[in-house]
């Protein structure tokens, strides 16, 4: 009965969600990543970003951040370092990596944000998938880490990343 009721209030505040704009101003959010051909994983925290979603106008959302490459952490600070040094990130040429939507659309009912991500002095379209859950904001995407000189394989398929963000209701 209990989960009857939460999963009816959790429809009533998505639906109460729909019909109106959400905006934030994200400063403790966590970029998370995979490198699928060898399982590494890691995060960076320092993230600074603007949510703007107007879910009656999609047109007129926006979602920017940018994340402090620094804070990266695999848990193991020889990899960290290698992966700051100029073979991946190159941490002191390109400090940050961002993100700045072009557009947010939903098909059926997923979301979708569409943008510009900057890495190492490169950028590319990428695309979101949005999702809610619980009191979190979720971003998800796939990319291929040669695509931003991020990676010592010269085989593109072998570079495959996964990235979620994560963004927090208490942001």
């Amino acid at each position: 009965m209990n989960k009857t009721f939460l999963a009816l209030g959790f429809l009533l505040f998505s639906v109460g969600l729909m019909a109106q704009t959400m905006e934030m101003k994200v400063t403790n959010a966590t970029v998370a990543f995979v490198f699928l051909d060898d399982n590494t994983e890691g995060t960076l925290t320092d993230v600074d970003a603007t949510v703007s979603i107007d879910f009656t106008n999609l047109d007129a959302s926006n979602v920017q951040g940018t994340v402090n490459v620094s804070t990266l952490s695999t848990g193991n600070k020889v990899r960290d370092k290698h992966l700051l040094s100029a073979d991946f990130f190159e941490e002191a040429t390109y400090p940050t990596m961002s993100f700045q939507s072009t557009s947010l659309y939903s098909e059926g009912q997923a979301y979708k944000a569409k943008g510009n991500l900057t890495a190492k002095g490169e950028t590319r379209e990428v695309i979101f998938d949005v999702k809610s859950a619980g009191e979190e904001l979720i971003f998800t995407t796939e990319i291929f880490a040669n695509d931003f000189g991020i990676t010592k394989k010269k085989d593109k398929t072998k570079s495959k990343v996964r990235i979620t963000v994560t963004i927090s209701a208490g942001n």
